[in-house]
C-alpha cells in the first residue's frame, strides 16, 4: 500500500492537514500560490501525487499528449526547445511546467529532462480541469503564463530576443510573478 493510499483512508480533515504539512515547503516556493486563495491551495495539495525522477530521465517529451502538469518540490530540470537540443531554461524547486499542454495545446511543446534527482508533485489534467471550474482567477493566471511561455519554445525565438526581452523570458520561465500577479488572480 502506498502512502497516498493510506492517507485516503483517513478522515478528510486529517488528509488536508497531512497534505498541507507534506507540501508546506512547496507551497512557499511556488510563487503563484502566494497569491492564490487558501481554499485553492488546500484543494490543489490534496490532488498532488509525488513522482521521483533520476538525472537524465525525460519527464515530458515534445509531441506527447499532456495529461499532467508538474511542480518541482526538489531538484532541477532542463527545458529543451522544440529542436530537441537548445536549452530554454533550467528550473528548480518552486517552478512548475507542463501547463502549456494541459491548458492550451493538449500536447507537449517542449521536452523536460531531470538534471538532478527530482521530487515532483504531479497534478493530472482531470484534477486541474476540476479545480479550474471553481477557481477562475487561478485558471486565468495560469492560462496567461502558458500563453506567454508558448511564445518562447522555439530556438529562433530565443535568438531573436532583445537583451531586455531575455530577462523577461527568464523571469517568466522561472515562475517569477509580475508585479500585478495578485490583481490577475482576483
Amino acid at each position: 500500500m502506498k502512502n497516498h493510499d493510506i492517507i485516503s483512508t483517513l478522515p478528510e480533515s486529517l488528509q488536508t492537514e497531512i497534505s498541507l504539512h507534506l507540501n508546506q515547503h512547496l507551497i512557499s516556493k511556488v510563487n503563484f500560490l502566494n497569491f492564490s486563495s487558501p481554499n485553492f491551495i488546500i484543494d490543489i495539495v490534496k490532488k498532488l501525487k509525488p513522482l521521483l525522477c533520476m538525472p537524465g530521465n525525460t519527464i515530458v517529451r515534445e509531441g506527447e499528449i499532456a495529461n499532467e502538469m508538474f511542480f518541482i518540490q526538489m531538484g532541477e530540470v532542463q527545458v529543451v526547445a522544440s529542436d530537441g537540443k537548445t536549452p530554454i531554461a533550467l528550473l528548480r524547486e518552486g517552478a512548475f511546467f507542463g501547463e502549456i499542454g494541459v491548458i492550451l495545446t493538449g500536447r507537449r511543446t517542449v521536452s523536460v529532462i531531470a538534471t538532478k534527482i527530482c521530487v515532483l508533485q504531479v497534478l493530472t489534467k482531470e484534477d486541474f480541469d476540476e479545480l479550474c471550474k471553481v477557481y477562475k482567477g487561478e485558471y486565468n493566471y495560469l492560462r496567461k503564463v502558458a500563453k506567454q511561455r508558448m511564445q518562447i519554445i522555439d530556438p529562433e525565438d530565443l535568438l531573436a530576443q532583445k537583451p531586455d526581452e531575455g530577462s523577461y523570458a527568464k523571469r517568466l520561465l522561472m515562475n517569477k510573478p509580475s508585479p500585478n500577479a495578485a490583481k490577475m488572480l482576483q
